[in-house]
C-alpha cells in the first residue's frame, strides 16, 4: 500500500494556489480601495462601490475554492472506485468526505467459484421445477362439477357412488333440492351428505327450473378448479366409467347442447311473442332437452346473463297467467347459448332419453321393463334423435333403435351422427329415466353394462 498512500492524503487548503489566489484579491481590494479614496466621492456613494467590490470578491472566492476542491476530491474517488471495484449502475449509497458528499455503492461479494456454479445449478433445477409444475397444472385437466337437480332424495345414490369410487380430486358434486325442507340422513352417503346448495323451489314448465340451474352453476363457479359442468337428475345414471367420461368431456373445448329448430318455427309462436322477445331473432330461437355438459366460459355467460333471461321469464310469466307451461329449461340456455357462442356448441344430446310413449315425461324404465340389451344399444349408438316432445302428433320415440324392425321415424324428427373431432362418436354418456328398483339390476351387472 506505499504507492497508494499519497492518493489518500487530501490536499491542504493552503496550497500554493490558495495563496495566490488570496494574493490576488488583496491586491484588487487595495486597488478598489485608492481608487475610491483618489476620487473621493461621498460616503453613500463609497458604501455602494465598497458592496458591489465585496460581493465580486466573494464569487471569485467561491469560484477558486469550487475549483480546487473538485481537482481534489477527484483522484480519491478514482482511487475508491479501483479499490472496492464499484459499477456506475450500482452506486446508490453516499460517504462523506470532510464536506464533500461522493456517491458510491457496494457490491456484493462474489461467492467462491465452487459455491457459485452450485448455487446457479440449484436455481435452475428449482425453475425447471417451477416450470414443470405450471405446464403440469396447464396439462392437467379441470373437475368436472355434477349438479344434481332433485326433488330431494337419491334413490340411484350407490351406483352413483360406484362410479365416483377412486377418483376423489377429479369431481366436484352440488345437489339441488326441490324440497326445502329436505336433508340427507346421517348414515347416507358422504359424497353427498353435505353437497346441498341453497335451493329454491320448483315447478315443472315453469322458470323455476332454469332457476334451480342457474344457481348450481353459480355454486359450482366459486370453485375455480371445475371445468366442466354436467346436469344430471335423481333418475340419471351414467352409461360409462368414470375415466371414460372424462375422456370424452376433455378431449373438445366445446359444449354439450341439445339445441335445433322445429320445422315451421312453431316454437316461436307458441313460447315468444314478438312483442314479449324483441332481445331475441325468430332465427335464433331454437329448443332441446335440458340436459347440457357445459365448458366453463359458458357457464359464466349462463350465470351472468340477464337480457335472454328476462325475455323468456317475461313470456313465462304471461303463459302463465293463461294457464300454458313455457318450459324454458328447454329453450332459454339453449337459445342464449346458441346466440353467443354458435360455433362452441356442439348440437346433440349426451343423455339417453326415451319418448316412445309420446307424452310429457318420457318412460320410466323399471326392474321389469329393463334389459341388458337396451342398456348396450343406449351406450352404442352413434345417431341422435331430437324431439318435439310438445307435438303428441308427432310419434317421436327411440324405437328404430330399440327396435331393429319397426319403421323409421318421420322427416319432422331431425337426426344425426354423433361427432367429435371429426370423428362419429358414441353420443350418449348419461341415460335416464331409471327408477328406484332399477337399482337391484344395476347393482348386480354394473361391472359387466357399464364398466364400473
Amino acid at each position: 500500500m506505499g504507492n497508494l498512500e499519497p492518493l489518500l492524503v487530501v490536499p491542504s487548503p493552503k496550497t500554493d494556489a490558495t495563496r495566490s489566489s488570496t494574493q490576488a484579491l488583496h491586491a484588487i481590494t487595495l486597488s478598489c480601495g485608492s481608487l475610491a479614496k483618489a476620487s473621493s466621492p461621498s460616503r453613500p456613494l463609497r458604501a455602494f462601490v465598497s458592496l458591489i467590490v465585496l460581493s465580486a470578491m466573494l464569487l471569485v472566492v467561491f469560484f477558486f475554492n469550487y475549483a480546487f476542491i473538485a481537482s481534489s476530491v477527484s483522484p480519491l474517488v478514482t482511487f475508491l472506485d479501483k479499490a472496492t471495484d464499484l459499477e456506475g449502475p450500482e452506486k446508490a449509497g453516499a460517504s462523506y468526505l470532510g464536506n464533500v458528499m461522493v456517491e458510491y455503492g457496494r457490491k456484493k461479494q462474489p461467492l467462491p467459484k465452487q459455491q457459485g456454479e452450485h448455487a446457479s445449478t440449484q436455481q435452475q433445477q428449482q425453475l425447471q421445477q417451477q416450470q414443470q409444475q405450471r405446464g403440469w397444472r396447464r396439462k392437467q385437466p379441470g373437475r368436472i362439477a355434477f349438479l344434481f337437480m332433485t326433488r330431494g332424495p337419491l334413490p340411484l345414490a350407490p351406483l352413483w357412488e360406484r362410479f365416483f369410487k377412486g377418483h376423489e380430486g377429479r369431481f366436484s358434486i352440488y345437489v339441488h333440492a326441490a324440497d326445502l325442507s329436505f336433508r340427507f340422513p346421517r348414515n347416507f352417503s358422504a359424497l353427498f351428505r353435505d353437497r346441498i346448495i341453497r335451493s329454491g323451489k320448483v315447478a315443472w314448465g315453469e322458470m323455476s327450473m332454469v332457476d334451480a340451474e342457474r344457481r348450481l352453476l353459480t355454486a359450482a363457479l366459486k370453485e375455480r378448479t371445475n371445468q366442466h359442468f354436467v346436469l344430471v337428475s335423481e333418475a340419471c345414471i351414467p352409461l360409462w366409467d368414470f375415466d371414460t367420461i372424462a375422456t370424452y368431456i376433455n378431449s373438445t373445448s366445446s359444449s354439450f347442447v341439445d339445441a335445433y329448430r322445429d320445422p315451421y318455427n312453431k316454437s316461436f309462436e307458441r313460447y315468444l311473442w314478438h312483442i314479449y322477445m324483441p332481445t331475441i331473432r325468430r332465427r335464433d330461437f331454437v329448443k332441446g332437452n335440458q340436459w347440457f355438459i357445459l365448458q366453463r366460459r359458458h357457464a359464466q355467460m349462463v350465470v351472468t346473463d340477464k337480457d335472454h333471461y328476462d325475455a323468456h321469464n317475461r313470456t313465462c310469466a304471461f303463459r302463465i297467467q293463461w294457464g300454458r307451461y313455457c318450459c324454458a329449461d328447454e329453450h332459454y340456455i339453449q337459445t342464449l347459448l346458441h346466440v353467443k357462442d354458435p360455433h362452441g356448441i356442439s348440437y346433440y344430446p349426451t343423455t339417453f332419453t326415451d319418448w316412445r310413449l309420446n307424452q310429457y315425461h318420457p318412460m320410466l324404465y323399471h326392474r321389469q321393463n329393463l334389459t341388458a340389451n337396451m342398456v348396450t344399444l343406449m351406450k352404442t349408438t352413434q345417431q341422435y334423435i331430437q324431439f318435439r316432445s310438445f307435438w303428441r302428433d308427432l310419434k317421436s320415440n327411440y324405437t328404430h333403435i330399440l327396435n331393429k324392425s319397426a319403421p323409421q321415424p318421420p322427416k319432422t324428427i331431425e337426426n344425426g351422427f354423433c361427432v367429435l373431432q371429426g370423428k362419429p362418436r358414441n353420443c350418449f354418456l348419461f341415460a335416464r329415466k331409471f327408477h328406484k328398483s332399477s337399482l337391484h339390476f344395476f347393482q348386480k351387472r354394473s361391472k359387466e353394462l357399464l364398466g364400473f
